[in-house]
Parts: C-alpha cells; structure tokens; sequence
C-alpha cells in the first residue's frame, strides 16, 4: 500500500485536492495517504469493496456531496484571502518592486520562472508573491518551480511558507533568504513527489 502525504493549510482548494486524491487512489486501486489541515493529521484510505457489497446509500451520498460542497467553500474563501494580502502584487506593482519589465515577469510566469498565483481556472489576475523579489528567492525560484511543474504554484507556494519536516521544521522560504538554497533544493523534489500542498 502506497502512502503519500498532502499539507492543506487552512483546507485550501481542499476539495480540489481531495477529488484529486480520490481519483488517484481509485486508479490505484485503492491505498492511503495522508493529509494535514491546519496542524492536524488525517488518514484518507480508499479499499476497494468486496465483489456483492451494495453501494453507498443515498445518505452517504448526500454527506460525501455535502463534504465536498464546504471544502470547495473553505478553499475558496481562503484562496481569496491569500490572494487580497499586501504582500501578493499584482503585474504592475511586481514590476515596480523588482525592476523587471511588465514583458519580462508575464514570460518569467509562462515558463514558470517566477511564482505566480491565480484562482483555479483564473487566465488573467495573477498575484506575484513579494517575497520572490528578494536576490537570493529569485535566483533558487526556477528550480524550486520547476520541481512541481506549471500546473502546481499553489503546492510550491505551500512549500514555501510551510515548516517541512524534511528540513528539520524550518520554512523554505526563510532557508532561500538565509542564502540555504541549496538545503532548500536537496528537498523540494522530494517534497513535489509527496503531493506537498493541497491547493
């Protein structure tokens, strides 16, 4: 039985994630993994029935929609939320802290160089994180990016600002400020494979 781990802080874009989750468990054939939400631990196990067990019934059903309907709630709110903070620029605002050209940053983001946050199914409003401006976050966000691929910012931006137990607890993102990239990059694929991040 395989067991991955996921960190969803403040559940967001749980139910994403978690439809995820299940989805890859059924292909699978069934399996663990594990999740974290806000500090505390959860087991998600899926079991294949018995060949003769009867489905779910209708109740099951409706708590399971129910569930799911709140977590796609809760992720969205925090999504929101993450993104009307201070700290998260928009393009121009970006351009003018690092100096970089409108231009540059918009190709920066389509090859995933630079750190560019967006609600799920946004194609415009990216929010570019402050914090990937300074030197020594700028020259290790390639390779942190490139370890959980295009598809995956919210995971990386989870990395990043999240205590990860493979780094003895400390954050990443404050290792790449104290010019430990290097600490930082023996992890993050390790930590991209674990399903880190939940959004």
């Amino acid at each position: 039985m395989i067991t991955k781990r996921t960190a969803i802080p403040g559940v967001t874009s749980a139910s994403a994630s978690l439809s995820a989750t299940v989805n890859e468990l059924v292909r699978e054939g069934g399996g663990r993994r594990t999740i974290v939400v806000d500090s505390r631990t959860f087991i998600l196990s899926l079991t294949p029935a018995p060949p003769g067990q009867s489905a779910p019934s209708s109740d099951d059903t409706d708590r399971v929609a129910a569930l799911e309907a709140e977590l796609l709630s809760v992720g969205d709110q925090d999504q929101r939320s993450v993104l009307a903070r201070p700290d998260m620029l928009d393009l121009e605002a970006a351009s003018s802290l690092s100096g970089i050209p409108v231009r540059t940053l918009t190709h920066m983001r389509r090859t995933n160089r630079i750190l560019a946050l967006a609600r799920a199914g946004a194609k415009k409003g990216y929010r570019f994180p402050a914090f990937q401006f300074e030197p020594t976050v700028l020259a290790a966000m390639p390779s942190v990016l490139a370890a959980f691929g295009p598809a995956r910012a919210w995971q990386a931006f989870d990395f990043l600002m999240h205590a990860e137990p493979m780094l003895s607890g400390a954050v990443p993102i404050e290792l790449l400020r104290s010019g430990q990239a290097a600490d930082v990059e023996r992890v993050v694929r390790a930590a991209a494979t674990l399903n880190h991040g939940a959004y």
